[in-house]
């Protein structure tokens, strides 16, 4: 299989909300083609646990994809949305201010899923009512 097929399993199971089978279509990524993952793998790799509000694993995977240099392109300000929405269905606030600022502090505030990220970030302070 291809990168673009097993990508579309991935994204096929984020929708379905299929966590587990997108973390192990993920490690098949990683084993499986030669360049591992790239950053849709990982933005719907972090839809899938967003969907099921497991906001540590879609932040440890964030994490890896901004090692592995997605944070340097606008791809990386994609990849926040979905994190940040893992952090807010969970009602994590202190995590979602933290990605909010390390968001801002990369220069993504004009970038496309910029806005969806800011609101991702209020609207979980909202539900915490911490604001």
């Amino acid at each position: 299989p291809t990168l673009i097929s097993y990508n579309t399993v991935v994204k096929a199971c984020e929708r379905s909300a299929k966590w587990e089978a997108a973390l192990a279509t993920f490690e098949d990524i990683k084993g499986d083609t030669s360049r591992g993952p790239d950053f849709i793998s990982y933005v719907s790799l972090c839809g899938a646990f967003a969907s099921a509000s497991l906001w540590e694993a879609a932040v440890r995977h964030f994490g890896e994809a901004m090692d592995l240099g997605s944070s340097r392109s606008e791809a990386g300000a994609v990849l926040f949305v979905p994190t940040m929405r893992a952090c807010e269905r969970a009602w994590q606030w202190r995590a979602a201010l933290k990605l909010h600022e390390e968001l801002l502090g990369k220069g993504f505030a004009n970038l496309r899923g910029a806005v969806e990220a800011a609101s991702s970030a209020i609207s979980c302070c909202a539900k915490a009512t911490e604001w």
